[in-house]
This record gives structure tokens, sequence and C-alpha cells, in this order.
């Protein structure tokens, strides 16, 4: 099951066809720091099935968990942000499991 439409899907699964995401962060290219600890960047390959705009949060730092001073920031940026669901997928379908994310979606 996916979260995005079939075009969607298939172009995401072209991009990830020959990447080696743990040497190729695709996350830190194109995000923008909103805090100490996190970063932001609108998704490439979005949930367009369920939402009108889909943006990746990630901590700066790779890790695969966030520590106790990133999930204390996110707190606070929580409430600044104007989204419907915060989505964590779990560690198997991630596609970058070294750098923690969560998607954050304004549902259609």
């Amino acid at each position: 099951m996916t979260l995005r439409t079939p075009e969607t899907e298939e172009a995401y699964t072209r991009y990830r066809k020959g990447k080696d995401f743990s040497t190729d962060c695709f996350i830190c290219k194109k995000s923008i720091s909103i805090g100490k600890y996190w970063q932001i960047m609108p998704n490439e390959f979005p949930y367009d099935a369920i939402a009108s705009e889909h943006y990746v949060i990630s901590t700066k730092e790779h890790t695969p968990e966030m520590d106790r001073n990133a999930y204390l920031e996110l707190q606070e940026l929580k409430k600044e942000f104007n989204y419907d669901q915060l989505i964590e997928n779990s560690t198997p379908s991630r596609s970058a499991p070294a750098h923690y994310h969560l998607h954050m979606v304004k549902l259609k």
C-alpha cells in the first residue's frame, strides 16, 4: 500500500533504484534549518493520494532516533506548524533509516 498516486509512486521507485542512501543524504542536501536540532524540506515525492501539502522534517544529525533535546524542540515547533498529521514510518519502510525524519502533511 502506498500513500502516493501511482504516477508519484512510480517516479519514487525509479529514483530509489541504484541509490545508496547511507552515503547520499538527499535530506541534508535539500533542507533548510528551522531550529537548533531540526531541518525541513518539501517532499519531492509527496503522499499526494492523501495530502495537498507534504514536508519532511528531520533531525540535523544523522541518527536513527531523536534525542531528548530534539524531542523537546520538536514539541515547540509543532505549535508553529499548520499541518493535519505527522507520520512516522517504521524502520523497514524508511528511505533514509539512518536519518530520523517525520512526514508533515496537510490532508486533502
